[in-house]
């Protein structure tokens, strides 16, 4: 056990798993905490005799490789917004892992073991530094709204900007994570691959290249606060209370209720921000360079001007990877489209007992097939 995780973490990677597993109660020892690990001073459970910190640590690490199999699996499949809709086994083996639908296995997880050390200390890293950025902002060591004079004073630790790109890709995951919880709690559907045969019409565009979590928190019935950002509301809350979450079983009434339950509580209970979430503990520094191969080449086409298109490149987690090969053969254009494409997609009629505009009434029915065929039952 201690072997398979120092072949995964450098020291590097260890002290950003100390500061998450041994992060304090408290502002200024929270900040003192950060220090620490900025200047890499934390103790090292696999250099010396720390067993109860190794055991956390171990316990972290084989989180994150569970959800890194989780997220892959979605990124890399062949329709994406089907993936996403399922819900990982969070508590499962790692080797029967499936994703789920209301309790039905769709899926085998990703295996890990194909990836190049690089891509899987891409993957590592981002998850790690993610999770550490949350643990400091929950602890009130980093202000939620930024003063307007001056800057945060947070021990930071450099990166390239595509470790931030990364960054953004997990944080854009685990909002991600939020939205079948929702979907499978409402009435959403599993859609079929776009090539099967099927009578129900399919998911409508973005729907249908991008799961948007708040869009099935607001199917329902849950009011979005400050822009309709609740899903990034959540995630800011890190791993700790996604897999919370992960741990009921949907398939079971009274799980589910109690789901509900839960959440209602949380939301209740919790301030709604007001600010978009940031990565507080980062500072990008532009001559560090540690880019994906592949990364380069989808930068050329990514508009920032876009937030549709960085969303579905970031749920494709395009700054991982060497190379394409795990995609879908089909090609890497199409499972990255272009800002052109999702424009002139924006702009297309949709038939549905006759052509219309594509509108949020028409998308909505089409994730919910009770609601569909209510609707064809009153035009009947």
């Amino acid at each position: 056990m201690r072997n398979l995780v120092a072949a995964d973490l450098d020291h590097e990677l260890v002290q950003h798993a100390v500061a998450i597993v041994q992060f304090p109660d408290g502002n200024r020892v929270a900040k003192e905490h950060l220090a620490a690990w900025n200047n890499r001073e934390l103790p090292n459970p696999l250099q010396g005799h720390y067993p109860e910190i190794f055991e956390e640590v171990n316990k972290l690490h084989s989180l994150i490789l569970r959800l890194m199999q989780e997220y892959i699996t979605k990124a890399t499949s062949h329709f994406p917004p089907r993936q996403y809709l399922c819900l990982p086994q969070i508590h499962e083996p790692a080797v029967d892992g499936h994703s789920v639908f209301r309790g039905q296995k769709i899926t085998t997880m990703f295996r890990t073991d194909v990836l190049t050390d690089t891509e899987r200390k891409r993957f590592l890293k981002a998850f790690l530094l993610f999770e550490l950025n949350c643990k400091a902002v929950k602890s009130g060591v980093v202000p939620r709204v930024q003063l307007r004079h001056g800057a945060y004073d947070v021990p930071k630790v450099l990166v390239p900007l595509s470790n931030n790109d990364a960054l953004q890709c997990i944080h854009t995951y685990i909002c991600s994570l939020h939205g079948p919880i929702f979907a499978q709690c409402g009435d959403a559907w599993l859609p079929e691959m776009p090539n099967e045969p099927s009578l129900e019409p399919g998911l409508l565009f973005s729907d249908s290249l991008y799961l948007d979590p708040n869009i099935y928190m607001s199917d329902l019935g849950i009011p979005q606060a400050h822009g309709g950002e609740l899903a990034a509301e959540l995630a800011e809350f890190g791993l700790e209370l996604v897999v919370e979450l992960l741990g009921y079983d949907i398939s079971d009434p009274q799980q589910k209720e109690s789901l509900l339950v839960r959440l209602e509580e949380f939301w209740n209970s919790y301030p709604r921000l007001r600010t978009r979430y940031r990565h507080l503990i980062l500072e990008v520094f532009a001559d560090l360079a540690d880019e994906a191969p592949m990364s380069r080449q989808l930068n050329l086409q990514l508009r920032s001007l876009s937030d549709l298109q960085r969303k579905i490149f970031e749920q494709r987690a395009w700054v991982f990877f060497d190379d394409a090969r795990l995609y879908p053969t089909r090609g890497i254009a199409s499972h990255f489209p272009s800002a052109e494409f999702l424009e002139n997609e924006s702009d297309k009629m949709v038939w549905l007992e006759g052509w219309e505009h594509n509108s949020a009434r028409i998308r909505a029915l089409c994730r919910s097939h009770d609601d569909y065929k209510k609707e064809m039952d009153s035009d009947a």
